[in-house]
Formats: C-alpha cells, sequence, structure tokens
C-alpha cells in the first residue's frame, strides 16, 4: 500500500513539474515593493499609472508591498496595499492571473486619489517616500514618481524662479544645510513619470525650462542617496487629456518665459526678446531695425489691447560690461523704447512699467563672467534682452518691489 501511496505521489509531483504547479504561496525569490508618489492635481494631466503596469504586476506576483503617496501641497500616506501569499496549489498561468488582477485593483486605488491641499510639494513626497523604502534581504524597492516636477511650497518653491535658470548647486545645498533633503538610499531604482507636462492655467513649458527641469530633478536625486543609473526619467508621449478637472485645490503657476516673440497669451505675457526679434544698436536705445522690431512686439501689443486689464513690466537687462550704473541706464532706457513700441501699436502707457536692472543679479541673469573675471560671449547674449512680464506672476513683483 505504502508502494501505492508513494508512485501516485510521485506521479502527482511530476505532473505539477510540468504543468507549473505551485505549491502554497509560491512565489518569485525576490519581493518586489513599490512606493508611488501620485495624485490627480491641477495644471498637470492625470497620473498615467498604466505606464508602471508591469511594476504593479510583479509587486502582486511577489507578494510585495505597494505605498501610495498624496502628491499635493501637504503630502500624505493615502493607502498601503500587502500582497498575501495564496494558499494551495495553482498553476503558474493561475498565479499570474491573481497577479493582474491585484495589480489592477491596486491601480484603480491608486488612481482615485485626488490632491486634498493647496499648492504641489514633490519635496516633501519624496521625504515620505525616504521613510517608506525599508531594506531586507531578498526584497528590491522602486520608487515611481507620477509629477510635473513644479513644486510651489517652500523651502523649494519655482513660483519665483525661471527654470533654466536655476541655481541647481545652490539650492541643493540650501535645502543640505536645512536638513531638507530626503534620505532615498533606500531604492534600487527611480523611475520618473510625466515631467514637465502642464494643464491650463500652467502654460507649456519650453524646451528649455524642460531640460532644466530634468536636469535638476537628476541633481537633487542623487543628492539623495542615490546614482544615476538608478533614475530615469520615462519618456511619455503628449496627449490631449480634455479639459481639466474641476474642483481641485489650486497650484500657482510658474512663469514660463516664451523667446522671441512667441505667445502672447490671454491670461498672461511672458516674452524675452533678443536680438532675434529686438536688436538695439550697440551701446544705445536706438532699434536696429525699428520696422522688424514693430511686427515683432504686435502679437503682444494685441495682447494688451484686447484686455486693458493687463498689466505688464517690462525689464532691460546688459551683460557685464562696464560701470553698474551705465548698464542700468542703458537698460531702462532700452526698456522705455519697448514701451514706447507697444503703445504705438495700440497698448495704453498705463499698463505698462519699465525697470532697468543692468547687470544686476536677479533670476532672469545667467552668469557671464569666467573665474578670471572675462566676458563669456555666448552667456553674455543672454543678458542682452528685454523681457515683457505678467505684472501679476510672483516674478514680475519681485522686480516691482
Amino acid at each position: 500500500m505504502k508502494k501505492i501511496v508513494s508512485a501516485a505521489l510521485a506521479a502527482i509531483l511530476f505532473c505539477c513539474a510540468l504543468s507549473g504547479c505551485g505549491i502554497a504561496g509560491e512565489t518569485p525569490s525576490v519581493k518586489s515593493n513599490l512606493t508611488v508618489i501620485a495624485a490627480r492635481q491641477a495644471n498637470q494631466p492625470a497620473p498615467a499609472l498604466s505606464l508602471m503596469s508591469d511594476d504593479l504586476f510583479e509587486a502582486a506576483r511577489s507578494a510585495g508591498e505597494v505605498s501610495a503617496i498624496r502628491l499635493d501641497g501637504d503630502p500624505a500616506l493615502a493607502d498601503r496595499f500587502s500582497v498575501a501569499e495564496k494558499a494551495g496549489f495553482y498553476t503558474a498561468s493561475q498565479l499570474d492571473s491573481r497577479a493582474s488582477g491585484q495589480a489592477a485593483q491596486i491601480e484603480a486605488r491608486i488612481e482615485a486619489i485626488t490632491a486634498e491641499v493647496p499648492e504641489s510639494d514633490l519635496l516633501a513626497a519624496l521625504c515620505l517616500a525616504g521613510r517608506c523604502a525599508e531594506r531586507a534581504d531578498g526584497e528590491t524597492n522602486t520608487l515611481e514618481i507620477f509629477s510635473n516636477g513644479l513644486t510651489t511650497v517652500d523651502p523649494l518653491d519655482m513660483t519665483a524662479a525661471v527654470l533654466h535658470n536655476l541655481a541647481v548647486d545652490e539650492i541643493i545645498a540650501a535645502l543640505a544645510e536645512r536638513q531638507a533633503l530626503p534620505d532615498l538610499s533606500g531604492y534600487d531604482a527611480v523611475r520618473f513619470y510625466q515631467l514637465g507636462e502642464t494643464e491650463a492655467p500652467q502654460d507649456p513649458l519650453t524646451q528649455r525650462d524642460q531640460a532644466a527641469l530634468e536636469a535638476f530633478w537628476l541633481a537633487l536625486l542623487t543628492a539623495c542617496g542615490l546614482d544615476e543609473s538608478q533614475i530615469t526619467f520615462v519618456s511619455t508621449p503628449s496627449a490631449d487629456s480634455g479639459a481639466p478637472a474641476e474642483g481641485l485645490p489650486p497650484i500657482s503657476t510658474v512663469t514660463v518665459l516664451q523667446e522671441g516673440n512667441a505667445i502672447a497669451q490671454t491670461d498672461g505675457i511672458n516674452v524675452t526678446l533678443d536680438r532675434s526679434s529686438v536688436a538695439f544698436l550697440a551701446d544705445t536705445s536706438e532699434l536696429a531695425d525699428p520696422a522688424a522690431a514693430r511686427e515683432a512686439l504686435r502679437p503682444t501689443a494685441a495682447t494688451l489691447t484686447a484686455h486693458p486689464e493687463l498689466q505688464v513690466l517690462v525689464v532691460g537687462q546688459t551683460a557685464t560690461v562696464g560701470q553698474a550704473d551705465i548698464c542700468r541706464e542703458l537698460s531702462l532706457r532700452r526698456a522705455e523704447r519697448i514701451a514706447q513700441e507697444l503703445q504705438a501699436l495700440g497698448a495704453d502707457a498705463g499698463q505698462i512699467t519699465c525697470v532697468g536692472m543692468g547687470c544686476e543679479p536677479s533670476p532672469l541673469r545667467v552668469d557671464d563672467l569666467a573665474d578670471d573675471g572675462s566676458l563669456i560671449e555666448e552667456l553674455a547674449e543672454q543678458n542682452r534682452v528685454v523681457h515683457i512680464l505678467d505684472a501679476s506672476t510672483p516674478l514680475a513683483r519681485q522686480f516691482a518691489a
């Protein structure tokens, strides 16, 4: 009788081996844990959670844990999922099917998370994420971030800055001094989705802004204990997400400076006029080509004329050449020359305020001097400009103060 039972048991085990049967709770040897930072917010498309479907499946299949952090002005741990091992005998395909169902349920619950507090504080969300990653043998931790990367809460408030002029090293040093940098050393990989993607009322970012934003977050994440090889910015195709969701807590907008005579928008104007659009004769406020300058300024003037409630600040700058007071005077005269052209095109003088910054430090400037004090011409050209700023933006208010 014992021989018969042993033979039967051997046959069952042999069949299980062929068919992929699993013994109670048989899971992959490596347990995959996920931390997800996401929420439906104003100013950006809904989190494209389907991009991490494979990772959710692996977490469910390996009986891992998934922590969901709500991203808004006061981030919080919104949900936590622990996938229990299944008792009994199951084929590999049955375990896969079960994991797919659990992953879909988790994705649906994360998709339901919406912002509750105004503004967006990704730095605080990362600090929470750092506390969610616990190192254990046979486990991996992955951080999934769904955010456009625009933060609007102190100590990392981007509303009063120009993205392509972010002083990355200085910002990170200041955060380190305040002990405000999260510890992300417990993660094996970080995936950043939808960086730079916006919805109204946030203006779309320029390519220059997007590149600067990626460089900023790469530097900050590496300062938080990660290696560059562990960080991936997942490229996502642009998509029309339809009308922005209503009833979400508001998020302050970040000023986006369009170049040349590009976009004078109905809800604000933020334009940078360089030599390619409005050129001045050297060391004067005389326009090199008045007709071309007028054409370049026509869209902005049309917006001001159509929206008399709009107020703008015309800010002149110069390269770091000569005496500071002379540079300041020249930049003011150039700003006033632009204001004259706008008025000639129909804008009201009461809508325009002029400021001459010369070569003084400001969020709009880049450092155009080498270590030996010599002028770096390529950077100097970026400072020989006139900016037209929506006076209602935090950036503009810094100059009007």
